[in-house]
């Protein structure tokens, strides 16, 4: 949750200036939180494997991002065709009494552990890329 909040902060700051009156930040709110969808993939898999929230630092991700930038996008766009089976499903199964729930639930769940599953694969195909963790001794 801190992490997807961290991604769309600039998105809820402009949608509470725009909101107040105080500005009115036009393109810049659907800009702001398109930005942040594209950025989250990776801010979930940086803060994921280092278990800090300074893996979020936009100039250590945005050039991970931009090294593998087909794989990328078509990461997002499994993660994207995920969520809208997963919102579909969910449409169709709360209106079957008893047994939508936790059968919605339970496809939540299985949603959650492929998109962390083809996260985990992008990293492990592109980790010498990355250098996130890079141990080896230099010469």
């Amino acid at each position: 949750v801190g992490t997807a909040l961290a991604c769309l902060a600039p998105w809820l700051v402009l949608c509470f200036l725009q909101a107040s009156g105080r500005w009115d930040a036009g393109l810049l709110v659907p800009a702001a939180f398109w930005a942040g969808l594209l950025y989250m993939p990776m801010a979930l898999l940086a803060v994921g494997l280092s278990q800090v929230f300074s893996a979020l630092n936009p100039l250590v991700l945005v050039p991970s991002m931009l090294q593998v930038p087909v794989q990328y996008l078509a990461v997002c766009a499994v993660l994207a065709g995920v969520y809208a089976l997963q919102t579909a499903a969910d449409q169709v199964l709360d209106r079957i009494p008893v047994a939508g729930t936790p059968v919605g639930l339970a496809l939540g769940i299985y949603a959650v552990m492929l998109e962390m599953r083809v996260l985990g694969v992008l990293y492990y195909v592109n980790q010498d890329r990355f250098g996130w963790f890079d141990v080896r001794p230099r010469p």
